[in-house]
């Protein structure tokens, strides 16, 4: 679910960096625990070039802004997300269960990012402002309906 007229979203290794399962985010992870726990994943994501088809660099920007959002979010809303570079500088967290279960959040050098998801067959999309003190609501109703469509296919899974 790449932005209008933007590249689809690659990784150090040409492949999404998905976080397994067992990685997760320190619990109440402050800005700079979260910075860092990006950085780990982006690694070889912040020179120019990093996929050898002219990807830009990561940029401080909107690791900043994806960082703050992690520091935001109630950790139980929907757990840990992927963590993927964009062509483009971007940073892109990702929940994602199914191809029509998915929510996908990017962040740039500025303070607009978007949202982009498909839960059950309905798909939503738009921009929020990363700076904002809270959590855009529309972009936490998708984050609570992803959590609730995972835990339902868990709980169909263990039956």
């Amino acid at each position: 679910m790449a932005r209008q007229g933007q590249a689809a979203t690659a990784s150090a290794s040409g492949l999404a960096s998905k976080v397994p399962p067992s990685v997760t985010q320190p619990r109440n992870a402050g800005l700079l625990q979260n910075k860092e726990w990006l950085r780990e994943r982006l690694s070889g994501c912040f020179v120019e070039d990093w996929d050898a088809h002219g990807a830009q660099a990561v940029s401080a920007p909107a690791l900043s802004s994806a960082a703050a959002f992690l520091t935001r979010l109630d950790r139980h809303a929907a757990g840990p997300p992927a963590v993927e570079a964009d062509n483009d500088g971007w940073v892109t967290l990702e929940w994602y269960l199914s191809s029509d279960n998915v929510v996908h959040l990017s962040f740039g050098p500025t303070d607009v990012s978007t949202f982009a998801s498909r839960l059950q067959g309905m798909r939503c999309h738009g921009e929020f402002k990363a700076t904002s003190r809270q959590i855009d609501e529309r972009v936490m109703v998708l984050l609570r309906q992803y959590a609730a469509v995972a835990a339902q296919a868990n709980a169909n899974r263990r039956s």
